[in-house]
């Protein structure tokens, strides 16, 4: 089975941009060194990457749970799935290979 899930786009919650701008302050990418999950990668910038990251995470679950959670039950009230549990099965089980690949050098 598949590690990973399907993503789709969509518009993000205006709180949650709003948290993130002012947390963030106008610095929004993490500079790296190097290859993802590789032996030479590197944050460059440790303060963006985790003090101003838990910043934004913080003041976006406050503003989400600010005012009796009235921003966080109108996105549940809002969300609608993609997939029926069903069709999640299916589409997950449609991605599992029986058998072993041999991959000879």
């Amino acid at each position: 089975m598949p590690g990973y899930l399907p993503t789709f786009s969509q518009e993000p919650d205006a709180e949650l941009v709003e948290a993130a701008k002012i947390a963030a302050g106008g610095k929004y990418e993490v500079e790296i060194e190097g290859n993802f999950h590789s032996a030479d990668f590197k944050v460059a910038d440790e303060e963006l990457a985790y003090i101003v990251n838990a910043k934004v995470i913080a003041l976006g679950a406050y503003r989400l749970l600010k005012d009796s959670t009235k921003e966080a039950k109108k996105i549940a009230a809002e969300y609608k799935p993609k997939f029926t549990k069903e069709e999640y099965v299916a589409f997950m089980d449609s991605m599992i290979k029986e058998g072993i690949d041999i991959i000879q050098y």
